[in-house]
């Protein structure tokens, strides 16, 4: 999944190679998750996991419909769980994946995890309305983040308030027609 590319963030934001790559990839990543969680995507929620000899268990919120070999695209479930994971073992509310580590407990994940198969993740990285959608989230995180307590933004707003609701709104209608009607609940 690469929605934005490092260079172009750059270039929107105009700070050349001032911050080094890994904070810039950091935003990156995060307005890339918001914009992602939004997508008419087959995504499902993970609610716990727990790694036992070498075998990862994944909990869903719902009946999942991973095939085993599918592979998967694991967000938000700790870095030893996340990343790209092979089924190799089904059930209606888990799945199972080949992970070398210790064993860990079972952890109960708030917020929870993330679960996209990997091939229909990628669909909207060419997609000029979910690229402009996350470039214009990375920009509100970046700014929302180097601004100071009372300092205004390029819009005039206060900076420390662009992180919230608004962030989304900003880009709704870019996303409109390819947004998760799931999404918008709550």
């Amino acid at each position: 999944m690469a929605l934005i590319d490092l260079e172009e963030l750059k270039d929107v934001l105009g700070i050349g190679d001032i911050y080094a790559d890994p904070i810039v990839q950091e935003v990156a990543d995060a307005a890339e998750l918001v914009i992602l969680s939004y997508l008419n995507l087959p995504q499902f929620g993970i609610t716990s996991v727990k790694l036992t000899n070498n075998i990862a268990y994944f909990y869903t919120d719902s009946v999942h419909s991973f095939n085993i070999g599918e592979i998967l695209t694991v967000t938000n479930c700790g870095t030893t769980f996340n990343g790209s994971r092979t089924v190799s073992a089904i059930s209606p509310y888990s799945f199972q994946c080949a992970i070398t580590h210790a064993d860990i407990v079972a952890q109960v994940l708030k917020p929870w995890g993330k679960a996209i198969v990997t091939a229909k993740a990628t669909m909207f990285d060419t997609d000029p309305r979910a690229r402009e959608a996350a470039l214009s989230v990375a920009a509100d995180i970046w700014i929302g983040r180097q601004g100071q307590m009372g300092q205004q933004g390029i819009d005039f707003q206060p900076a420390p308030y662009r992180m919230g609701r608004a962030i989304l709104s900003r880009v709704q209608g870019l996303l409109g027609a390819i947004t998760d009607p799931n999404a918008m609940v709550g």
